[in-house]
């Protein structure tokens, strides 16, 4: 089935697609509340929505910018937030194309302003759009940790970042479906750092990640979509 995204300003989402939207993750994730989906959404500038050719919701990400103050200037953030697909339509590439939209806005709204992307990555196929998309991105194997990414980390989470371990605790276990990790799959050197990073995966701990964003730091399939939404 053909899937489109749609993005969305988050405050002029209806009841009937919020509430979409929370049954959604509901499938996925054990432990979210109504308060818990709100409490997200509330922060969140903009919603990118998946659907089907009938309008029916297959998946969705939140995304809120902000700016980040450093020494040396202030960047924007472009951080991602409850992000979910049916396991139905797992393979479909199109949400990463609605990021790439959101994320070349973003880019052409303030092109003097460096932009980063921070993801918190529950599970291992989150991950792995990090070396998919980008030429740098924290944390990988021969770079853990930088000042950015830990003040970025700091500012938005607050006592639930651990800066030793990168991890901000617990937010609900996935379900069993979700936490599994295919048989294989784990010979990823990818997939192995991620687990090896965040052991804990499973019960619902995040590893933060952040990525700047730019045709100069993308390549593969996410610089020929980054490109193309900017042209």
């Amino acid at each position: 089935m053909k899937l489109h995204h749609q993005i969305v300003t988050a405050s002029s989402l209806g009841q009937e697609r919020r509430s979409d939207m929370l049954h959604l993750m509901q499938r996925c994730y054990d432990g979210v509340t109504a308060e818990k989906f709100e409490a997200d959404l509330s922060e969140k500038t903009h919603v990118i929505l998946l659907l089907d050719e009938a309008g029916h919701l297959c998946g969705f990400s939140t995304q809120q910018i902000y700016l980040h103050h450093t020494k040396e200037g202030p960047i924007r953030v472009l951080f991602s937030g409850d992000t979910i697909i049916a396991q139905e339509q797992w393979g479909t590439q199109e949400l990463a194309r609605g990021w790439c939209a959101v994320a070349a806005q973003a880019l052409q709204l303030q092109p003097t302003l460096p932009l980063h992307w921070l993801l918190i990555s529950k599970g291992y196929r989150t991950y792995l759009y990090l070396p998919l998309f980008f030429r740098l991105y924290l944390p990988n194997p021969d770079c853990e940790s930088s000042e950015l990414w830990q003040s970025v980390a700091t500012e938005k989470f607050g006592a639930a970042f651990d800066p030793n371990t990168g991890i901000v605790r617990s937010s609900g276990p996935l379900t069993a479906g979700l936490a599994e990790v295919p048989e294989g799959r784990q010979d990823d050197p990818h997939v192995h750092y991620f687990l090896e990073r965040n052991p804990t995966y499973a019960e619902g701990d995040e590893l933060v990640c952040l990525a700047e964003v730019s045709l100069a730091t993308t390549h593969g399939i996410g610089h020929r979509w980054l490109k193309k939404a900017l042209a």
